[in-house]
């Protein structure tokens, strides 16, 4: 009789790019992780059935891991499902659904005459299809603005790749917020929102900020009550700064005496900078997050979700309460742990490094095995 699963390893990845300079993982160092894995038994289950493990306890074979990525990068679509396909192993992507979204318009519109929007994989390379350069550029995420700046611009998949991926029955897509936004938690601040080098991918708040506004300390959209700035305030600023980016960089950051007034007009509010949601706002909204990540996800695939991976991995009790009542029912976070059958409200997951040698298998024995692995979080702290 076959072995069963005791504790369910959780793999996150975010990028599959050989731009390692972003929590990412090169193709070959993938694909190598992929081969060592299934040389060694070891294989990535669908999420169905990492879902039924987590909810119910139903049994998984042994030498069983679940992969995962965040966010919905095009690379997972070009580079990371061919791999997982060629290796026999099975995953989830947590799709930002705004991202997705943007993503199948754009497409559309540089494709307009084309009945698909899929764009060519690794596979295809692999089929002599196309050439490696007439693959997507997933590779080059960092571009100089007019104005001299940093700026990073990451690619996702479009709904079509989505499908596809789905069809497939290698990739599942699941929950990850429609926005993966911020939110302003409190009055203190420190400087003033300013063009800039902008290296992060996830830095939309709600409300949207604007050149001048302080820079209020801020959160994850769901773990915890929002502060929202003063209309007026908001109003007033708008009067005095710019807010296209040259003349807000140069004409106006740049000169002493702007910034003063600026500084002078916010002091002017003292305690009437914002006010923070009440219970009932804050639960509203994040019911509102919860209820429409589901239904694009239904309207674009066809099923909602009842997996949903936490933003940066922070929530709070009331997100968890408005994600159950949407009809989510297994939540994963960032932290390190075991999973045991039964456990769907917390999962764990460690993240994988981009290391071509027996780190990963180790680690996948480890978290499987219970004891093992609560002495090896024992012996980490």
């Amino acid at each position: 009789m076959q072995k069963q699963s005791k504790s369910l390893p959780v793999l996150m990845h975010h990028i599959i790019s050989n731009d390692t300079t972003h929590i990412s993982v090169t193709p070959s160092a993938f694909e190598a992780q992929c081969k060592e894995l299934a040389e060694n038994g070891w294989f990535g289950v669908g999420l169905h059935e990492a879902e039924e493990f987590l909810i119910n306890g139903a049994p998984l074979p042994e030498k069983s891991f679940l992969l995962t990525f965040d966010d919905g990068y095009l690379d997972n679509y070009v580079y990371a499902w061919p791999i997982m396909k060629k290796y026999g192993h099975k995953g989830v992507i947590f799709a930002v659904a705004e991202r997705l979204n943007h993503a199948q318009k754009q497409c559309a519109t540089q494709t307009a005459k084309d009945r698909s929007l899929a764009r060519r994989t690794f596979e295809d390379v692999w089929n002599g299809k196309c050439s490696p350069e007439e693959l997507p550029d997933v590779d080059k995420r960092i571009y100089r603005d007019a104005l001299g700046f940093s700026r990073r611009n990451d690619m996702f998949f479009n709904w079509d790749e989505a499908r596809l991926m789905e069809k497939s029955g290698e990739i599942a897509i699941a929950g990850h917020s429609m926005r993966h936004g911020w939110v302003f938690t409190g009055p203190s601040s420190s400087g003033f929102a300013r063009p800039g080098d902008a290296l992060r991918t996830f830095v939309q708040t709600e409300p949207e900020s604007l050149w001048g506004l302080p820079n209020f300390e801020r959160g994850p959209e769901l773990s915890s009550r929002a502060f929202i700035p003063s209309p007026a305030l908001f109003e007033a600023i708008k009067e005095l700064v710019p807010q296209e980016d040259a003349a807000a960089a140069v004409a106006f950051f740049n000169s002493t005496d702007r910034v003063a007034a600026l500084e002078r007009l916010v002091a002017g509010f003292k305690d009437k900078l914002g006010v923070f949601e009440s219970r009932e706002e804050t639960a509203r909204r994040m019911r509102g997050i919860m209820e429409d990540n589901q239904a694009v996800l239904r309207k674009e695939l066809g099923h909602g979700a009842r997996s949903f991976c936490w933003p940066w991995g922070n929530f709070c009790e009331d997100a968890r309460k408005q994600g159950q009542a949407a009809g989510f029912e297994v939540f994963y976070t960032t932290s390190l742990g075991i999973n045991r059958p039964g456990r769907p409200l917390a999962v764990h997951r460690f993240k994988v490094k981009n290391r071509i040698d027996t780190w990963l298998l180790n680690r996948v024995r480890i978290y499987s095995r219970p004891l093992l692995g609560s002495f090896y979080l024992k012996m980490r702290l």
